[in-house]
């Protein structure tokens, strides 16, 4: 039998609660809810004919008027086996999702069957991502070519490469069109980003021209991550303090990194808490970036927000780990942080210079917010598992959740009766309250799925049975998912490992002792 290389566990890491440690206000967010939420249609958005589908991690997956942007398989082989692109060796292929049909968005055109994938959808509907184009890496004997690409009114157009390279990778795109993400050059590097065998640099592309914006002074190496409405750009970079990551907590790479903003042609360094490295997970439209950096020593990492030059730290718990990993436009924050012990994770809310601790449903360990929209809706998951690194984070089974109205609401109570489908976390919520996130079937097979408000109670027939409806997948039926582990953290990689690391930061996925 042949030894495959595929896809690592897909979703980010997991988040426990210290229940004697909570005030009261985080107490009643913990509490079952007991008030009305607005009605949610289920969609579970299927495949094209494979058994999974997923929709952009840790990424703006729904546009304003609520197109979703995902991957799904089909039942075809890939081509390439054993550098496969998804874990199960199937070709996956980017889809959209509008007014209740899926399109497949196709591939690059190329020899054979050829997989994509979307990371990102603007709030106009433009979605960046990556395709394989049927060539081989000459740098990289048998590692298939990778290609930045943009989808408009459903047509695909390869944004190219930087330097003469071989691979990219769009990441974000604004309403304008202006899309941004990584690439490799021919500069022979040691310590690529990557770990390929030259340079990664960060690109922004714009009216057919991709451009390298370049790195911190004395770096070889960056990632474009992040563009606003703004023309703003937030990534990561080597400086020319870069040096090997002298712990977990400064992630995987080959040599640390600091965070940046890129403006009207200026890099700037965001810096770091006092220590050695910096990671960016979010900007809003005012130039507002957050994310996580260590404190002097490196032993502790605490989330940040960072405006105009100056980097707050939003402290935890009172543990010694946390990050930042989505903010509104009016710079409300949710991530996720340790208490006391650091023996688990939970989600948090800052505002207004408070953290507080969002809890979890009765009876789990565990907590992430992973999104807020301009409504202050936050979603996420609660009763993950992670029990190799937080000792509380041992819940079998994690359900996606909603925190409104200072409660939080197991959105598994709009699964219809009958309905095999278990969703276990929420990644994104627009302004309009239209939720994505993933969910698993009892056979294993993971689907993408949303939630789509109703309007009043009793508009639709489905909202109204689905609100009505406490059913849930059985917590027996799911094995527990350890996804603590960094796509580059392994030996060998596939494409799609490679090309999509750099956007789930391997730092959430470490212990941070």
């Amino acid at each position: 039998m042949k030894s495959r290389t595929s896809l690592p566990a897909i979703a980010a890491t997991l988040f426990a609660i210290l229940a004697t440690m909570l005030p009261l206000a985080a107490q009643e967010l913990a509490q079952p809810d007991n008030k009305k939420h607005h009605q949610y249609q289920l969609v579970d958005l299927g495949t094209l004919g494979g058994p999974n589908s997923y929709p952009a991690f840790e990424a703006q997956s729904l546009s304003a008027a609520g197109t979703f942007a995902g991957l799904a398989e089909t039942a075809i082989p890939d081509p390439y086996d054993p550098i496969c692109f998804n874990d199960d060796c199937l070709v996956g292929h980017a889809v959209q999702w509008r007014t209740g049909t899926l399109t497949d968005l196709g591939a690059l055109p190329g020899p054979g069957d050829l997989s994509s994938q979307a990371t990102w959808i603007s709030t106009n509907g433009l979605i960046a991502g990556l395709s394989e184009n049927g060539e081989i890496d000459p740098l990289v004997p048998g590692f298939p070519e990778l290609r930045a690409v943009l989808w408009k009114h459903g047509k695909i157009t390869d944004l190219g490469t930087v330097g003469g390279g071989y691979e990219s990778n769009a990441i974000a795109v604004n309403a304008r069109g202006h899309v941004v993400g990584f690439a490799t050059n021919t500069v022979p590097d040691d310590y690529s980003i990557l770990r390929f065998p030259t340079q990664t640099r960060a690109f922004r592309w714009q009216n057919g021209v991709m451009q390298d914006v370049g790195t911190l002074p004395g770096g070889t190496d960056a990632a474009a991550l992040l563009v606003n409405e703004r023309d703003q750009i937030v990534g990561l970079s080597y400086t020319a303090d870069s040096v090997p990551p002298p712990n977990l907590n400064c992630g995987d790479f080959p040599l640390t990194l600091h965070g940046f903003l890129w403006d009207n042609g200026k890099m700037v360094d965001l810096g770091t808490l006092g220590g050695s490295c910096t990671f960016t997970y979010a900007l809003n439209n005012r130039g507002q970036v957050v994310g996580q950096s260590t404190l002097s020593g490196d032993e502790a990492s605490h989330p940040y927000i960072w405006e105009r030059k100056r980097m707050t730290d939003l402290g935890t718990l009172g543990g010694t780990y946390g990050f930042a990993t989505w903010l509104n436009d009016s710079g409300a924050v949710v991530g996720s942080a340790t208490p006391q012990g650091d023996q688990a994770l939970i989600a948090f809310l800052w505002k207004h210079g408070v953290i507080s601790n969002l809890g979890t449903l009765p009876g789990n360990g565990c907590s992430a917010a992973d999104a807020i929209n301009s409504q202050g809706q936050i979603v996420g998951g609660s009763g993950n598992y992670d029990a190799d690194f937080f000792a509380d984070c041992n819940d079998p089974v994690e359900h996606a959740v909603l925190w409104e109205n200072g409660k939080i609401l197991d959105l598994n109570k709009f699964v219809p009766p009958g309905n095999d489908l278990t969703l276990n976390e929420a990644f994104f919520i627009n302004d309009s309250g239209e939720i994505s996130g993933l969910g698993t079937l009892s056979n294993g097979d993971q689907h993408a799925f949303l939630l789509i408000p109703c309007g009043d109670r009793g508009e639709a027939k489905e909202c109204m049975d689905n609100a009505e409806s406490t059913t849930a997948a059985t917590p027996g039926k799911q094995a527990p998912v350890n996804r603590s582990v960094s796509p580059l953290t392994r030996g060998s990689a596939g494409p799609r490992d490679l090309a999509s690391g750099m956007l789930r930061h391997f730092g959430r996925r470490v212990s941070p002792k």
